[in-house]
């Protein structure tokens, strides 16, 4: 990442030379490290939004599968059902995400879900 960055800045100071006439070293690495600067404090904001998304989504999942697991039992005891039966989930997922993200995110509610059928039955 850091060498991506310091590619970028060093394209920028040139582009930005070139455009303002910034013809010395000095001028060049201080328009570097002003945009240096603004370009991590947005990076920390990003990766503070980041874990705030990742916490929700944590949320979202548990949320789900305790719903899915108390609708499931519901209706087991409803049909008066002695014995609850899991079978695999393949069809449980989340769509338009990509295959791999599919997959993890299928499998966290499935492994949650499973966990909350167990404390519920």
């Amino acid at each position: 990442m850091s060498e991506l960055l310091d590619d970028f800045m060093s394209l920028v100071a040139t582009f930005a030379g070139r455009m303002y006439g910034i013809r010395s070293a000095e001028a060049k690495r201080r328009l570097l490290d002003e945009a240096r600067q603004g370009l991590e404090k947005k990076l920390a904001g990003l990766r503070v939004e980041h874990m705030a998304v990742c916490r929700q989504m944590r949320n979202l999942n548990s949320a789900l599968a305790w719903s899915a697991a108390r609708w499931a039992i519901d209706q087991a005891v409803a049909l008066g059902a002695q014995v609850v039966f899991i079978e695999g989930l393949g069809s449980l997922e989340a769509g338009g995400l990509g295959h791999r993200q599919n997959a993890r995110v299928s499998a966290t509610v499935r492994t949650k879900l499973f966990e909350a059928m167990r404390h519920l039955v």
